[in-house]
């Protein structure tokens, strides 16, 4: 048996381009997880939690040295395998949810402080997209694409992505 090159290894990834008004933000995690949880109708579902954390440092004089922003795009999906595409239900506010949703999340520690606390938490619930998944014939990773029209304020933006997880470490689904 021989070990997998570093050419076979999968590589788990979650990217997604924003489209907003200000123009598009390509959103690319730094950090996933994957979480069981239960819908509001009961189905049991799988959280992903994308996290894109980004450092604004504006320099020594400045006040807001070590403004720390994260993006963060949740989708909650089926635990049963799917084939084929999925509608995209209106999300659910949290800690709720509902099953074939996706929210958009921009969370803000804009005061430094030794504990690193979330100053400001804004959620952009989704309300109409669209979902693919699919588990390979092993079931070690999952790989998917989706759409996702969010709400901000009186407007929408919308977002479009794939994904690649593994099914191993510290999200094994």
């Amino acid at each position: 048996m021989s070990t997998p090159s570093a050419s076979q290894i999968p590589i788990e990834e979650f990217k997604a381009t924003l489209k907003l008004q200000s123009g598009d933000f390509e959103f690319k995690a730094n950090k996933i997880n994957i979480v069981k949880s239960v819908d509001l109708s009961g189905n049991k579902c799988w959280t992903i939690k994308a996290f894109q954390e980004i450092f604004n440092d504006k320099g020594p004089t400045s006040d807001l040295t070590g403004i720390k922003e994260v993006i963060a795009i949740h989708l909650n999906i089926a635990r049963e395998p799917i084939a084929d595409n999925q509608q995209l239900l209106p999300a659910a506010l949290p800690p709720a949810l509902n099953k074939n949703s996706g929210s958009v999340f921009k969370i803000v520690d804009n005061i430094p402080d030794e504990n690193n606390q979330i100053d400001t938490t804004e959620n952009y619930p989704g309300d109409a997209g669209e979902i693919t998944y699919l588990w390979d014939e092993l079931r070690t990773n999952i790989t998917g694409t989706f759409s996702l029209r969010g709400k901000y304020a009186d407007d929408y933006f919308l977002v479009f992505g794939s994904f690649n997880l593994l099914n191993r470490g510290q999200h094994i689904i």
